[in-house]
């Protein structure tokens, strides 16, 4: 977008009819509109809502789960101001946004979720997934066990 205008200002369009024009665009807020027009990136902090229903999410999870992990937003929240911080103000027309240098390591008393192994035969060929029979081989009551435990009776089912 902040080429688009740049190459307005270069046909000679002045800055009030490109705002016009930029103020049409629903979901625009007047920051970001000016932000564009000066032709710098400004990172958005995560919303309460978000915030809020990542809270939720975590804590229903918990409670299903009989686990306690912590909110993973307040986890990564130095990551997130980092990002914010690193990226401030970025020229939009000859910078670059930056993400790495934030290296993350899992502590040793953070959960780790097992996936299926994602190269069985089973996972790449949709044919040979339709072709098992895979609610007959499972527990009655499946759906209601935590997620470690699922992840292994896929794994099991896949690898056998």
């Amino acid at each position: 977008m902040a080429k688009d205008v740049d190459a307005m200002r270069e046909l000679g369009m002045p800055d009030y009819k490109i705002k016009k024009e930029l103020k049409k665009r629903k979901g625009l807020s007047s920051k970001v509109i000016s932000d564009v027009m000066l032709g710098v990136y400004t990172p958005k902090r995560p919303t309460n809502f978000f915030i809020q229903r990542t809270g939720e999410i975590n804590r229903d999870l918990n409670r299903k789960e009989g686990n306690a992990v912590p909110n993973p937003y307040f986890k990564a929240l130095p990551v997130i101001n980092g990002i914010i911080n690193k990226n401030r103000r970025v020229d939009l027309l000859e910078g670059s946004l930056g993400m790495s240098d934030f290296n993350y390591e899992r502590t040793k008393q953070e959960p780790r979720i097992t996936t299926p192994n994602l190269t069985s035969a089973a996972s790449v060929n949709p044919a040979v997934v339709q072709s098992q029979n895979v609610s007959s081989t499972l527990p009655a009551n499946f759906a209601s066990l935590p997620t470690a435990e699922r992840s292994k009776i896929i794994e099991e089912f896949f690898t056998t």
